[in-house]
């Protein structure tokens, strides 16, 4: 089931940023967009045990963006054919210090771009803008899931 998550994130991902920067220049949703991946990018960086830079909320380009997904779908691909019982200590930015599983991590980060890409979805739906369906039922019910 993790593996089918985290295919329906990199799904979801790839339709968000195509539809933000497919719109007018926006600051706010782009840098929500951007956070989703930058997140990761912090905790493959704890995975491979290095520190990760502090930069969560920059604005990046879509092709930044387009070409940091394809690297996380390699990571992520690398990652579930690891183990994922393994418990990796790290720090958060804050300092504190933590260890968790690799399973557990790899949760969090599916559960962190559903929480955003709800952001995204509730921002536009307040301005009546209609916006991409990317609940995990709508992965399960597309074509090429």
């Amino acid at each position: 089931m993790l593996k089918k998550l985290i295919e329906q994130t990199l799904w979801a991902n790839a339709r968000w940023i195509a539809f933000v920067y497919d719109r007018p220049l926006e600051d706010r949703p782009r840098r929500l967009v951007a956070h989703l991946l930058l997140a990761e990018r912090a905790w493959f960086d704890r995975l491979a045990g290095r520190e990760p830079g502090p930069l969560l909320f920059e604005l990046l380009s879509r092709d930044e963006l387009d070409r940091m997904l394809e690297v996380h779908r390699v990571r992520y691909a690398e990652v579930l054919g690891g183990d994922l019982d393994r418990v990796i200590e790290y720090r958060r930015f804050s300092g504190e210090a933590f260890a968790s599983p690799v399973s557990d991590i790899l949760l969090h980060l599916v559960t962190h771009a559903f929480h955003h890409r709800g952001q995204l979805s509730s921002y536009y739906a307040g301005q009546g803008v209609a916006c991409p369906r990317t609940d995990f039922i709508q992965y399960c019910r597309a074509p090429e899931a």
